[in-house]
């Protein structure tokens, strides 16, 4: 499915939020792996802070373009399903992968990614959010065919051939549960993207222009509304 797709960038704005997000958490180490990373959009703003960076994608397309625009001489690319055992146990410092989790509905090959980290070693892979505003809006439009969100622990479809499937974060914990319980692990989530502000208004029109003949979202529910953004970010620390 993936062998020749070729990663575009459709939208700017997000690409700078995971940029900042990746440089504010300051990663440094031995090795970086960054699984499903394309031609290296990512990979390449931290790959300095590396001795060595393992660039992993199954696409022929995508890897080719990384040849074309390399960045960093530390950087190895190879050809390779990321869900498939890959590195030896404890070898690896930093592992990311950003929008790749949600071409599958039962991501259990994170648990192996855990296992490729060094002690104190650091994960960070983000999800496609179930409770975005985009889905809820679809599901009150269509209440009569879905499920409401929290009930759910995805929901996928299919766009542009390719599977994508939005994940309750509950499922991400649950499938960790044994992990974060043996103090194994510790989880961090940040939630960040775009509300997708056209289906966000129309959200908003639909539930009170009964009441109202415009409507202005306050920072107040901004933030109240944080929770239904687009990605769920997980950083996780390998404690042992």
């Amino acid at each position: 499915m993936f062998e020749n797709y070729i990663f575009e960038n459709q939208d700017e704005s997000l690409e700078q939020i995971e940029i900042r997000i990746l440089r504010s958490l300051k990663l440094k180490g031995e090795i970086l792996a960054d699984l499903g990373g394309g031609y290296g959009r990512l990979s390449s703003i931290i790959n300095n802070d590396f001795d060595k960076v393992y660039l992993v994608d199954y696409s022929k397309a995508n890897l080719t373009k990384f040849q074309k625009m390399k960045k960093g001489k530390s950087t190895c690319a190879i050809r390779a399903d990321f869900t498939k055992p890959l590195f030896k146990n404890n070898s690896i410092d930093v592992i990311i992968s950003f929008r790749t989790v949600h071409h599958y509905d039962n991501p259990v090959f994170i648990k192996e990614w855990i296992n490729y980290l060094k002690p104190g070693g650091r994960l960070l892979f983000n999800i496609d959010n179930l409770m975005n505003i985009t889905i809820i809006y679809d599901i009150i439009k269509n209440k009569d065919k879905f499920e409401i969100p929290p009930s759910r622990m995805k929901y996928c479809l299919v766009d542009n051939g390719l599977r994508i499937c939005f994940h309750n974060e509950k499922l991400i914990y649950k499938l960790l549960k044994e992990e974060i319980e043996n103090k194994k692990i510790t989880v961090e989530t940040i939630n960040y993207g775009l509300m997708h502000r056209r289906k966000l208004e129309n959200f908003i029109e639909t539930r009170f222009n009964k009441f109202y003949n415009s409507y202005i979202i306050s920072e107040t529910e901004k933030r109240i509304l944080t929770p239904f953004y687009n990605f769920i970010l997980f950083h996780i620390t390998k404690i042992k």
